[in-house]
C-alpha cells in the first residue's frame, strides 16, 4: 500500500541535546513518527563522538547551544 513504511525504509535518527527534559520531548515526538525506526539520544556532541553507535544515522538533529563541544 502507497505510503507504508516497511522497516528498510526506516530512518533512524540521532539527537544531540543537553536538556533531559527537551530531550525526552524530542524523542518521544520522532518516536510516535510512523516513517522513524530508532532514535538515539546523546547529551553532549562529545558523547555522540566516542559512540560507534552514531555512525550511520539516516538524520541527526544537534542541539547548537552546547556545553563544550557546540552543534555547529
Amino acid at each position: 500500500m502507497a505510503g507504508d513504511s516497511t522497516e528498510s525504509e526506516l530512518v533512524s535518527v540521532g539527537l544531540v541535546e543537553n536538556d533531559p527534559g527537551y530531550q525526552e520531548k524530542i524523542r518521544a515526538a520522532l518516536e510516535g513518527m510512523p516513517e522513524i525506526g530508532e532514535v538515539r539520544a546523546w547529551e553532549s556532541a562529545e558523547a555522540f563522538w566516542r559512540d560507534p553507535h552514531g555512525r550511520g544515522l539516516g538524520l541527526l538533529l544537534l542541539d547548537i547551544k552546547l556545553p563544550g563541544m557546540h552543534g555547529v
